[in-house]
């Protein structure tokens, strides 16, 4: 799908001109919950921005409480594995699952996290919601114990806690400021002109 096309699909409201607009300006916007359509909305952008012929740097702004896992990790791979300059910035709120997409890269030469000194980000052991039959209920716990460790591993490879240290915060809503991103190592650099 070509800039063009993408821009073509949207609905028209000042929200979707503004998104348009920055893309334009190779800039993807994610403001708001993590669902389905941060698939459209981020991984297709970032996805042919990275295999298109141009040279210019792409950046990409989380704002978000955070949402789906599954479509999260979409994002968190092309992130990790992005060929060009690619900035990330969080910005307001980078909560649960959108801190994942902002600490995403850190071994990737490509990718520069960056966060506002009054940016919040939330590290938590997240939710789930589970019904249908004993079978069912036992097969999707089950699975989220895997998920489990494939975030804690993903959690430790791109900061600087260490496993005990993420263990001792697993159970806890550990919220923290723009400069602890940074003491944490989930951000390179902090956005601020007053230093």
């Amino acid at each position: 799908m070509t800039l063009d096309e993408l821009i073509g699909t949207l609905d028209g409201s000042v929200t979707e001109a503004i998104y348009a607009d920055q893309l334009k300006n190779r800039t993807i916007i994610l403001n708001g919950e993590i669902d389905e359509s941060v698939i459209e909305k981020v991984f297709v952008p970032l996805f042919n921005f990275d295999r298109d012929d141009s040279k210019e740097p792409v950046t990409l702004i989380i704002n978000s409480v955070g949402g789906s896992v599954y479509d999260s990790f979409a994002v968190t791979d092309i992130i990790e594995n992005y060929h060009k300059p690619l900035t990330v910035i969080g910005t307001g709120c980078v909560l649960s699952m959108a801190l994942l997409l902002l600490m995403a890269g850190k071994n990737n030469p490509n990718v520069t996290r960056c966060a506002f000194p009054k940016t919040v980000g939330l590290l938590h052991a997240g939710s789930m919601n589970v019904s249908g039959t004993q079978g069912q209920v036992r097969d999707i716990t089950n699975f989220n114990r895997h998920l489990e460790e494939i975030v804690k591993k993903f959690v430790l490879q791109n900061t600087t806690f260490t496993e005990e240290e993420y263990e001792n915060n697993y159970d806890r809503e550990l919220y923290m400021s723009g400069y602890q991103l940074l003491e944490h190592g989930i951000v390179d650099k902090i956005l601020d002109n007053n230093k």
